[in-house]
């Protein structure tokens, strides 16, 4: 239908409107008609349209020049120069628009109705002609040729050819010409190998690699790009769609852009990978996968011309692109023909030519590309499974080991007392690794680990490579994992996160990394205070015995709580929690340190230490798929938090932590936590009520105040009431005669006198109770407590507390309180009045 319509409309625009328009804009009304019909429809083509069986690809073609008023013969090659020379003519003929809406319909049309069925060479038959888009010489020619013209850059046509190219490759690959083949459909992919062979005098390899750099739409740095105007962006996108050639789970891409880097471009990775599977990209067939032949390919391609830093950049993204569709087409062929030790060379000296010559920008190009190379088929391992078989996942190792891991353990032996090591001074500098060097090694790693996961993934199998990069890092002390640089320990995390996240299983390599990492940030942070000392009630640090936050001990301590908090956030944000069940705990127990041990010059340290641990109890739920016991995170959560609040020596900022993580956990699990949890829950505010700091008192009475309400029925509630209110009564009337005492005495004035732990407990206790009915006023216990309650507004201490609390009070309830009124004796009110709060109650 879609096909018909079309064809109705080019055709009734070429009888009616050419004969009622001027010669001067006729073909600019035969233009706008076109292209209007053209994007009102082409938003909703999600599939290719099938030709009718009556036309074939050079009807559908030709439909569309003649209906622009050019097309004076049969032949495709005059629509192809047409577009890619430079004649003055031409250009008059050829507009923006329709030169966009040709190439659109070119693409549309390469590899359908079925231009490959079975494997066998198509052909679509006209009266006494035989085509096929396979083996058009001149469709090959006008790819190449548009793809490849400087003029062109940046064009959407050029973007368009590029998709063409794709097709064609994608289809070349699969329908190799056999025996049988006749001399033209031969001649057609002779002519592009001609052209595409690194060997070319024509260089059209070097110019389709620079072609394909600048074609729309290529991000910029602030993550947009180039737009146009008319509708041509609506036919660009639905070119881009055209350009996939096959499902992602078969190329082995889970995602458009790259985990690395956001500048390279999967489909032109995926087009070099297609000439390739074709063997386009050499002189001879045969020649393909050579070490000669892939050394050419590189060779041509070294010294891209540039004229300022963004070109070189470009270039050097463009280069990985390459890389990544070569390797790839490269190790699908060793799967089936062998590998070749010497091709695998090739490619390893053209990723140190770009990966290790660069900056660490420049870096995650290539290890972008070494992800897209490696995700298709798993990494082999050699026959004993102890090292890899391929080069590059043997040199990323070998970097991995050299560059990272042992010169990190020296940088940190200063502090090795701390886990048993020997103290060394030696730095991280004097290793001769920068920290440059060391990210680079790991997000090579990290590229390999990503990719062949991803592969076995596919195929419902575990990481090889996985395993044995596990045991590599587990054979490393504590050290090794906690990296003096920053950058460093983001790979580091990431690369832990990674080893568990499409793991199959609970990866028990990764638990027990991460426990070895929590165990030394812990046996650090006791290291630092023995130098480094913090009042445990104060925000400041206290330097002793000339010790410094600078300390190898203060140091170390920083660098390991944030590779806990990093490892945390990577996991909890990405994996089920049971992936790190019994790692967590400990991660938790080290951040929950980290977020109040720290000294005042790694306050950024010790925010990320208390945001992690707001973030695991916000994100640990119980559902009711999951045994409760001793082996229940939350349980466990629980526990290491009443542990922590039970230690007269946790610091003020881990109390204040603490807190508000109890209240996210008992919030979040609600009615699923059992008796005993919630009574810890209750232990650990209480203890929070007694702390001393007011701080850690006021997120002790909100959480106590969300357990009352959520927790006790009205009647426990009032008992708990009568409790209070007989003590508040003793307790007021003992100050009351204490004040007189020391009034008469002369030794201090009204207010003055300050309340004891016990009356300080109890006052806190009865703001609890009396805030934890809201919007209500049950009258059997709220009136008397709250008329005790509001004795204590005498006492300075408690007099923030209680004026806070009546606030609090009379917003929930004022309202209704002319009917809650009536629940108070005419006492009662009367002493109400006689407080501070009087006028709440008038």
């Amino acid at each position: 239908m879609m096909q018909t319509l079309l064809q109705t409309i080019l055709l009734q625009s070429q009888t009616v409107i050419l004969s009622a328009t001027d010669e001067a804009d006729k073909r600019e009304k035969l233009m706008l008609k076109v292209v209007d019909v053209l994007l009102k429809y082409v938003k909703r083509w999600c599939a290719i349209p099938a030709l009718s069986p009556h036309h074939d690809v050079n009807f559908m073609l030709q439909l569309a020049l003649r209906s622009v008023g050019y097309g004076e013969n049969d032949s495709l090659s005059s629509f192809g120069s047409a577009i890619v020379t430079n004649d003055a003519s031409a250009k008059n003929v050829l507009g923006l628009r329709f030169e966009t809406f040709a190439a659109f319909m070119v693409l549309h049309v390469v590899g359908r109705p079925a231009a490959v069925v079975h494997h066998s060479v198509p052909t679509y038959t006209t009266g006494n002609t035989s085509e096929s888009t396979l083996y058009n010489s001149a469709l090959w020619q006008w790819a190449i040729s548009t793809s490849t013209n400087a003029q062109q850059h940046g064009q959407p046509a050029q973007a368009i050819a590029l998709g063409t190219l794709t097709r064609l490759a994608s289809l070349a690959k699969i329908a190799t010409p056999s025996t049988s083949t006749t001399t033209s459909n031969t001649t057609a992919l002779d002519v592009a190998r001609n052209l595409l062979s690194p060997t070319s005098t024509t260089h059209s390899l070097r110019a389709l690699v620079l072609g394909a750099s600048q074609a729309h739409p290529r991000t910029g740095e602030d993550g947009t790009s180039a737009q146009w105007g008319s509708g041509i962006d609506q036919v660009l996108q639905a070119a881009q769609f055209l350009r996939t050639v096959a499902p992602r789970r078969f190329n082995g891409l889970i995602a458009d852009q790259g985990f690395f880097s956001k500048r390279f471009k999967k489909e032109d990775a995926y087009l070099y990978k297609c000439l390739a599977e074709a063997r386009l990209l050499c002189s001879e067939a045969k020649d393909m996968f050579t070490s000669t032949n892939i050394a050419a390919i590189f060779t041509e391609l070294s010294d891209l011309p540039f004229t300022n830093e963004s070109e070189a950049r470009l270039n050097n993204t463009t280069k990985a692109e390459v890389f990544a569709g070569l390797l790839r087409a490269y190790r699908g062929h060793a799967s089936v023909h062998g590998a070749d030790i010497a091709v695998e060379g090739v490619f390893l000296q053209a990723l140190k030519d770009g990966f290790e010559k660069g900056s660490l920008d420049y870096a995650k190009d290539w290890a972008e590309a070494v992800c897209c190379a490696y995700s298709d088929h798993p990494i082999r391992l050699s026959s004993d499974n102890t090292t890899p078989a391929e080069l590059i996942p043997q040199y990323a190792l070998e970097r991995l080991v050299q560059g990272v891991l042992v010169p990190t353990a020296t940088s940190n032996t200063t502090a090795g007392a701390v886990v048993g090591t020997s103290a060394t001074e030696t730095s991280a500098d004097t290793s001769g690794e920068s920290f440059a060097t060391q990210s680079k090694a790991l997000q090579l790693t990290s590229a390999l680990l990503q990719a062949d996961q991803q592969a076995n993934y596919l195929v419902g199998t575990t990481s090889a490579f996985g395993t044995l990069l596990g045991g590599v890092l587990q054979a490393q002390s504590e050290l090794a994992l906690i990296s003096p640089y920053r950058s460093t320990r983001n790979d580091l995390a990431y690369l832990l996160f990674v080893l568990t996240e499409n793991s199959l299983a609970e990866n028990a390599v990764t638990t027990d990394l991460c426990l070895r990492i929590a165990t030394a940030c812990s046996n650090s942070a006791l290291a630092a205070a023995s130098t480094v000392t913090s009042d445990n009630n104060t925000t400041e640090s206290v330097v002793e015995d000339g010790a410094s936050a600078n300390s190898p001990e203060a140091q170390l301590f920083k660098n390991a709580a944030e590779t806990v908090c990093l490892v945390l956030r990577l996991a909890l944000q990405n994996l089920p929690l049971w992936r790190l069940h019994e790692a967590c705990v400990g991660l938790f127990r080290a951040a929950l340190i980290g977020a109040g041990s720290m000294t005042s010059s790694a306050i950024e340290t010790a925010k990320l230490c208390h945001n992690t641990c707001l973030l695991v109890a916000n994100t640990v739920l119980r559902t009711t798929s999951v045994t409760i016991g001793s082996s229940d995170l939350t349980a466990q959560l629980l526990q290491v938090l009443l542990n922590t609040a039970q230690d007269p020596s946790t610091p003020l900022h881990s109390r204040e932590t603490l807190m508000q993580c109890v209240s996210l956990l008992m919030g979040n699990n609600w009615y699923m936590l059992n008796n005993d949890e919630r009574k810890i829950c209750k232990d650990i505010f209480s203890l929070g009520i007694d702390d001393i700091k007011p701080e850690v008192q006021l997120l002790a009475v909100a959480g106590m105040v969300a357990y009352l309400a959520t927790y006790k029925t009205v009647t426990e509630l009032g008992a708990i009431a009568a409790v209070y209110t007989k003590n508040s009564d003793i307790l007021a009337a003992r100050e009351k005669k204490l004040k007189k005492t020391v009034q008469a005495d002369g030794s201090a004035g009204k207010g003055s006198v300050k309340a004891d732990p016990k009356h300080q407990n109890t006052v806190l206790m009865m703001s609890c109770v009396i805030l934890a009915t809201p919007y209500d006023l049950p009258a059997a216990y709220l009136p008397a407590l709250l008329t005790s309650f509001v004795r204590h507004a005498g006492i300075a201490s408690l007099k923030v507390m209680v004026t806070r609390t009546v606030q609090l009070f009379r917003q929930t309830h004022q309202d209704r309180w002319e009917e809650f009124k009536k629940a108070f004796s005419v006492d009662q009110l009367d002493e109400l009045q006689g407080t501070g709060a009087a006028h709440y109650y008038s």
